[in-house]
């Protein structure tokens, strides 16, 4: 007998006592509290938008320090690691 018509043989039915449903509900949890962190965030990063939308009509005045940090080169590395830091946080317990 060849390793052929071995790996051809089908092969004898497993029990599994519900660990696939198990597992595909398990999965199937995780995805929308994955939904639900991610609109969240959307949300709260959207929040500040809509907080300053009213005041952008009355000339709204930044100080000269956070126009200059804004501007700069660091202020989005800073923003995308405080967004992998809380995300990491937040997906390592899943």
């Amino acid at each position: 007998m060849s390793i052929d018509d071995l790996l051809n043989q089908p092969l004898a039915p497993v029990r599994d006592d519900g660990f696939s449903v198990h597992v595909v509900r398990r999965l199937r949890a995780g995805e929308q509290r994955m939904r639900w962190v991610m609109w969240s965030l959307l949300a709260v990063g959207f929040l500040p938008v809509l907080a300053v939308l009213p005041f952008v009509d009355m000339g709204l005045q930044l100080s000269p320090h956070a126009v200059k940090f804004l501007n700069s080169q660091i202020a989005p590395p800073v923003a995308v690691l405080f967004t992998l830091f809380v995300w990491k946080a937040r997906f390592s317990r899943l």
